[in-house]
């Protein structure tokens, strides 16, 4: 009896652990663990259901194995996923998890521009957990991050996305002076697009 109810007890702990909800508290805690890697990260809507996410991939902070046979240095990483209808939910709605492989980059600072599809269906926001995975390291290789996703209306940031000139994909929300850029929408009959700009008369002042 005494086995029944310590199992009875166990299960029980175990269920309330895995259900706990998805917190804005714990999530920020997520920012402030320094992970083997830093990473940026842009939405993009591409249709009603699907949502494209890109990352740009630091490929210096990866681990290579040397092949000898080949001569090759390969490095080997994993991106997991896990979506969210909002912070309180218990459970993600949907997790997948895609593998990826560079044999260019070693010793060098070359950047990596990777993309996985989200189901995500318009009209709704949703929470994105994304895990990265060094594959080849022996050492702390999981970085976290937490991403909303904004598909509650057509003319969200998200349905909008800014390209360089040679069409890959610009992070961050401010561009530099001088730099050419293009922005690609599926939103339909859009034909104007308003951008707002920062132009400063006056240098900054000297600190006291």
């Amino acid at each position: 009896m005494k086995t029944n109810l310590f199992l009875i007890i166990f299960i029980l702990l175990s269920f309330s652990i895995s259900a706990k909800k998805l917190g804005k508290t714990d999530m920020a805690n997520i920012y402030n663990e320094k992970g083997f890697t830093e990473t940026q990260m842009e939405i993009y809507h591409t249709s009603d259901s699907i949502s494209t996410v890109y990352m740009n991939i630091q490929l210096k902070d990866f681990h290579y194995r040397h092949y000898l046979e080949t001569g090759i240095y390969k490095t080997k990483f994993k991106i997991s996923y896990e979506l969210f209808l909002d912070y309180e939910s218990k459970s993600p709605i949907d997790t997948a998890s895609v593998l990826f492989s560079d044999t260019t980059g070693f010793d060098s600072e070359i950047e990596m521009i990777i993309n996985f599809d989200v189901k995500a269906v318009f009209p709704n926001n949703y929470v994105l957990r994304i895990s990265l995975f060094d594959l080849y390291s022996e050492d702390a290789n999981n970085v976290q991050r937490i991403i909303e996703i904004d598909k509650s209306t057509l003319y969200s940031r998200q349905n909008f996305l800014m390209k360089d000139s040679d069409g890959y994909p610009l992070f961050g929300k401010a561009i530099d002076t001088g730099q050419y850029f293009i922005i690609e929408s599926d939103v339909p009959d859009s034909t104007d697009l308003y951008i707002r700009y920062f132009k400063r008369d006056f240098p900054l002042a000297k600190p006291p």
